[in-house]
């Protein structure tokens, strides 16, 4: 449910495969609750987020829906946290965006989280199945064409040191919640 302070959250939903097709003109009989939902929440938010437990696969994470359309930015996705926290993070990032900032690969964006910085890092499209499935559903949905689609990875530091996954001293936990990535995918 959409609360006041921004949209709602989908819990538990698994990795969605195959999101759907349509576009703006689908007609409603053709699409889920759920559907309804993200549409609704961007068309009165300017975004939803959405999270996935985590399972053997991977840690969980959460990440935005409709940021290309909305303010012309790429969706944000995060692992490894909560995702009341992961939600507040992005909805900070995302009074930010609204204001003018643009997200670029590399930058360092402070006080996200108090007292640090996160990083991002631009997702490579081969690593869009499985984590931004519903973003991209959407932007199709509101008639972006896929070549435009971008997705960014928001990083946070370990908690003490300020050390990022891929830096040296960073420990083992930090990178195993925050997998990189921003490299494709070998398979």
């Amino acid at each position: 449910m959409a609360d006041a302070e921004g949209p709602s959250q989908g819990k538990g939903l698994g990795r969605r495969r195959g999101a759907g097709a349509g576009s703006g003109s689908a007609l409603s009989s053709d699409l889920t609750e759920m559907d309804l939902k993200c549409i609704e929440d961007v068309h009165e938010h300017g975004w939803q987020a959405l999270s996935v437990s985590g399972d053997q696969n991977g840690p969980g994470f959460t990440y935005s829906i409709g940021w290309p359309v909305t303010v012309n930015q790429p969706d944000v996705l995060v692992f490894g946290l909560p995702s009341e926290l992961a939600h507040a993070l992005l909805s900070d990032l995302f009074s930010r965006l609204k204001n003018g900032l643009k997200l670029s690969h590399g930058d360092c964006i402070a006080e996200l989280i108090k007292g640090y910085d996160c990083a991002f890092r631009e997702i490579h499209p081969s690593r869009y199945a499985g984590h931004v499935n519903y973003s991209l559903w959407y932007c199709k949905w509101a008639g972006l064409e896929r070549s435009t689609y971008r997705a960014m990875q928001m990083f946070w530091p370990e908690k003490g040191t300020g050390f990022f996954p891929w830096e040296d001293g960073s420990g083992d936990a930090i990178t195993a919640a925050q997998p990189d990535h921003s490299q494709a995918r070998c398979n």
